[in-house]
């Protein structure tokens, strides 16, 4: 299983099933999400998602509705309602994200901006410096901001198609999009 890290966040973001491996129907990852960690009010356009807590608590806020998920709930966002997650306790959480349908593209800027942020291309909350990698990366996982950043929504996705744009997609895929080289299932590893 493929494992990626965000030395930034201190977040782990483990790919229990992609788009390829389920035939496009299930992304499924497991977190790990640090004290304090967490994100801003975002939407996706193209998926569902379903937390499921395994350990420690997770904060959610779905639909302006905010509540503490303990091991064995689980939270439901449909496509395009805004929504977050947040460690507010001094312990790691460990959840599970499922999104359905799968989606290549969220795989895709999540390795790309844990990577990028490893490399010094984020800010302390993640998010790329750059306003061409935010434009791509927001494309790519069909992820916008809520609230005042939604503003930004249709800017973002000129600059994606803009040349300079496409110019920093393939310089982000050439550089961060590729799984981990010792991504190969335990099976293959094993039996290989």
């Amino acid at each position: 299983m493929e494992s990626v890290y965000s030395p930034v966040q201190k977040d782990r973001a483990t790919f229990l099933e992609t788009a390829e491996t389920s035939g496009g129907s299930l992304t499924h990852l497991e977190i790990e999400l640090a004290p304090g960690g967490g994100n801003s009010p975002h939407y996706h356009t193209a998926f569902t998602e379903r937390f499921a807590v395994l350990s420690g608590q997770l904060g959610v806020m779905v639909g302006g509705t905010e509540r503490t998920l303990s091991p064995g709930e689980s939270a439901m966002v449909e496509r395009g309602q805004v929504h977050r997650f947040f460690n507010a306790t001094a312990e790691t959480t460990v959840f599970r994200v499922e999104l359905r349908p799968a989606s290549a593209g969220f795989e895709t800027a999540l390795r790309i901006v844990y990577k990028l942020g490893a490399d010094g291309g984020t800010t302390a909350k993640g998010m790329p410096k750059s306003i061409f990698h935010l434009a791509v990366l927001s494309t790519m996982a069909e992820t916008y901001g809520a609230g005042l950043a939604a503003v930004l929504t249709p800017v973002l996705a000129w600059i994606a198609r803009s040349t300079a744009g496409r110019r920093a997609r393939a310089d982000l895929m050439e550089r961060y999009g590729r799984p981990a080289e010792d991504a190969e299932p335990e099976s293959v590893k094993r039996y290989g």
